[in-house]
Protein backbone atom coordinates (compact mmCIF):
# COMPACT_ATOMS: atom_id res chain seq x y z
CA UNK A 1 0.00 0.00 0.00
CA UNK A 2 3.01 2.29 0.51
CA UNK A 3 4.40 1.74 -2.97
CA UNK A 4 7.01 -0.90 -2.16
CA UNK A 5 7.05 -4.04 -4.27
CA UNK A 6 5.79 -7.32 -2.79
CA UNK A 7 5.11 -10.86 -3.97
CA UNK A 8 2.50 -13.26 -2.64
CA UNK A 9 2.84 -16.96 -3.34
CA UNK A 10 -0.40 -18.62 -2.34
CA UNK A 11 -1.71 -22.16 -2.36
CA UNK A 12 -5.28 -20.93 -1.91
CA UNK A 13 -5.80 -17.39 -3.21
CA UNK A 14 -6.04 -16.06 -6.72
CA UNK A 15 -5.50 -12.42 -7.69
CA UNK A 16 -9.28 -11.94 -7.67
CA UNK A 17 -9.64 -13.50 -4.18
CA UNK A 18 -6.95 -11.23 -2.75
CA UNK A 19 -8.43 -8.11 -4.37
CA UNK A 20 -11.89 -8.94 -3.03
CA UNK A 21 -10.66 -9.67 0.51
CA UNK A 22 -8.47 -6.57 0.71
CA UNK A 23 -11.29 -4.47 -0.74
CA UNK A 24 -13.65 -5.71 1.99
CA UNK A 25 -11.25 -4.14 4.51
CA UNK A 26 -11.10 -0.84 2.65
CA UNK A 27 -7.73 -1.56 1.01
CA UNK A 28 -7.86 -1.47 -2.77
CA UNK A 29 -4.84 -3.36 -4.13
CA UNK A 30 -5.98 -3.55 -7.74
CA UNK A 31 -3.80 -0.55 -8.71
CA UNK A 32 -0.74 -2.17 -7.11
CA UNK A 33 -1.41 -5.37 -9.03
CA UNK A 34 -1.81 -3.50 -12.32
CA UNK A 35 1.38 -1.47 -11.69
CA UNK A 36 3.30 -4.70 -10.91
CA UNK A 37 4.00 -3.48 -7.37
CA UNK A 38 2.20 -6.60 -6.07
CA UNK A 39 2.48 -9.92 -7.83
CA UNK A 40 0.31 -12.87 -6.86
CA UNK A 41 1.45 -16.33 -7.90
CA UNK A 42 0.10 -19.79 -7.23
CA UNK A 43 1.96 -22.49 -5.36
CA UNK A 44 1.50 -25.61 -7.43
CA UNK A 45 0.26 -28.84 -5.94
CA UNK A 46 2.07 -32.01 -6.94
CA UNK A 47 0.69 -33.69 -10.01
CA UNK A 48 1.28 -37.36 -10.85
CA UNK A 49 4.99 -37.91 -11.37
CA UNK A 50 5.98 -34.64 -9.69
CA UNK A 51 7.48 -34.63 -6.21
CA UNK A 52 6.94 -32.04 -3.47
CA UNK A 53 10.74 -31.67 -3.35
CA UNK A 54 10.77 -30.56 -7.01
CA UNK A 55 8.00 -28.06 -6.30
CA UNK A 56 9.92 -26.68 -3.29
CA UNK A 57 12.99 -26.30 -5.52
CA UNK A 58 10.99 -24.52 -8.23
CA UNK A 59 9.37 -22.20 -5.66
CA UNK A 60 12.76 -21.34 -4.11
CA UNK A 61 14.21 -20.64 -7.57
CA UNK A 62 11.26 -18.40 -8.47
CA UNK A 63 11.66 -16.41 -5.25
CA UNK A 64 15.42 -16.14 -5.81
CA UNK A 65 14.73 -14.65 -9.28
CA UNK A 66 12.45 -11.87 -8.00
CA UNK A 67 13.81 -8.39 -8.68
CA UNK A 68 15.81 -6.70 -5.91
CA UNK A 69 13.08 -4.07 -5.67
CA UNK A 70 10.69 -6.73 -4.35
CA UNK A 71 11.44 -6.38 -0.65
CA UNK A 72 8.58 -8.44 0.81
CA UNK A 73 7.75 -12.03 -0.08
CA UNK A 74 4.80 -13.83 1.52
CA UNK A 75 4.48 -17.57 1.05
CA UNK A 76 0.98 -18.45 2.20
CA UNK A 77 0.56 -22.10 2.59
CA UNK A 78 3.40 -24.63 2.33
CA UNK A 79 1.67 -27.08 4.66
CA UNK A 80 0.44 -29.38 1.88
CA UNK A 81 3.94 -29.64 0.40
CA UNK A 82 5.85 -29.84 3.69
CA UNK A 83 3.88 -32.83 4.97
CA UNK A 84 5.36 -35.04 2.25
CA UNK A 85 8.93 -33.69 2.15
CA UNK A 86 12.01 -34.95 3.87
CA UNK A 87 13.52 -32.80 6.61
CA UNK A 88 16.64 -31.94 4.58
CA UNK A 89 14.49 -30.55 1.74
CA UNK A 90 12.59 -28.26 4.11
CA UNK A 91 15.79 -27.16 5.88
CA UNK A 92 17.35 -26.39 2.50
CA UNK A 93 14.27 -24.39 1.50
CA UNK A 94 14.49 -22.25 4.64
CA UNK A 95 18.28 -21.90 4.31
CA UNK A 96 17.78 -20.25 0.92
CA UNK A 97 15.47 -17.75 2.62
CA UNK A 98 18.09 -17.00 5.23
CA UNK A 99 20.48 -16.00 2.41
CA UNK A 100 17.80 -13.84 0.74
CA UNK A 101 16.93 -12.12 4.03
CA UNK A 102 20.59 -11.28 4.57
CA UNK A 103 20.49 -9.62 1.13
CA UNK A 104 17.58 -7.41 2.24
CA UNK A 105 14.34 -9.29 1.55
CA UNK A 106 11.70 -9.90 4.21
CA UNK A 107 10.16 -13.34 3.78
CA UNK A 108 7.05 -14.52 5.61
CA UNK A 109 6.27 -18.25 5.43
CA UNK A 110 2.88 -19.52 6.57
CA UNK A 111 2.55 -23.18 7.56
CA UNK A 112 0.73 -25.26 10.11
CA UNK A 113 3.12 -26.51 12.76
CA UNK A 114 1.55 -29.97 12.45
CA UNK A 115 3.27 -30.32 9.05
CA UNK A 116 6.65 -30.60 10.79
CA UNK A 117 8.04 -33.08 13.28
CA UNK A 118 8.77 -31.36 16.63
CA UNK A 119 12.55 -31.65 16.20
CA UNK A 120 12.36 -30.18 12.67
CA UNK A 121 10.14 -27.33 13.89
CA UNK A 122 12.73 -26.55 16.56
CA UNK A 123 15.53 -26.45 13.97
CA UNK A 124 13.43 -24.23 11.66
CA UNK A 125 12.78 -21.86 14.54
CA UNK A 126 16.54 -21.56 15.03
CA UNK A 127 17.03 -20.72 11.33
CA UNK A 128 14.41 -17.96 11.32
CA UNK A 129 14.91 -14.45 12.70
CA UNK A 130 11.30 -14.26 13.85
CA UNK A 131 8.76 -16.94 14.68
CA UNK A 132 5.12 -16.06 15.25
CA UNK A 133 2.54 -18.66 16.13
CA UNK A 134 -1.21 -18.33 15.84
CA UNK A 135 -3.91 -20.36 17.56
CA UNK A 136 -7.64 -20.38 17.10
CA UNK A 137 -9.40 -20.27 20.49
CA UNK A 138 -12.87 -20.65 19.03
CA UNK A 139 -14.32 -20.13 15.58
CA UNK A 140 -13.81 -16.37 15.67
CA UNK A 141 -11.04 -15.47 18.12
CA UNK A 142 -7.42 -16.01 17.19
CA UNK A 143 -4.33 -15.52 19.31
CA UNK A 144 -1.05 -14.34 17.82
CA UNK A 145 2.07 -14.96 19.89
CA UNK A 146 5.61 -13.76 19.08
CA UNK A 147 7.87 -16.66 20.07
CA UNK A 148 11.08 -15.23 18.59
CA UNK A 149 11.77 -11.67 17.39
CA UNK A 150 15.01 -10.39 15.82
CA UNK A 151 16.79 -13.64 16.74
CA UNK A 152 15.79 -13.33 20.43
CA UNK A 153 13.61 -15.99 22.05
CA UNK A 154 10.80 -14.36 23.99
CA UNK A 155 10.60 -15.51 27.61
CA UNK A 156 7.13 -14.21 28.47
CA UNK A 157 3.73 -14.12 26.90
CA UNK A 158 3.91 -11.77 23.89
CA UNK A 159 0.53 -12.34 22.39
CA UNK A 160 -2.77 -10.69 21.68
CA UNK A 161 -6.21 -11.89 20.68
CA UNK A 162 -8.02 -10.65 17.60
CA UNK A 163 -11.05 -11.30 15.46
CA UNK A 164 -11.40 -10.94 11.70
CA UNK A 165 -14.70 -9.31 10.79
CA UNK A 166 -16.01 -9.09 7.20
CA UNK A 167 -16.09 -5.52 5.95
CA UNK A 168 -14.06 -4.32 8.94
CA UNK A 169 -10.83 -6.28 9.06
CA UNK A 170 -8.97 -7.15 12.24
CA UNK A 171 -10.20 -6.01 15.63
CA UNK A 172 -8.26 -6.59 18.84
CA UNK A 173 -10.20 -8.52 21.48
CA UNK A 174 -9.50 -7.45 25.07
CA UNK A 175 -8.24 -10.42 27.10
CA UNK A 176 -11.22 -10.35 29.48
CA UNK A 177 -13.55 -11.09 26.52
CA UNK A 178 -11.68 -14.19 25.42
CA UNK A 179 -13.33 -17.44 26.40
CA UNK A 180 -11.19 -20.54 26.54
Amino acid sequence: MEGSEAALFSSKQTVEDLSREMGSMGMDVSGSIQDNKLSVRSISKPSPGETPEALFGALAAEIDCLPRSCGLVIIDGITDLAIFCQDRTIMGFFSIFQKLCTAGKAIVVVAESSAFAPDLLSRLRQLCDTHISMMVRDRQVRVLNAVKVNNLEQRRDNGFSFRVEPGVGITIVPMFQVRV
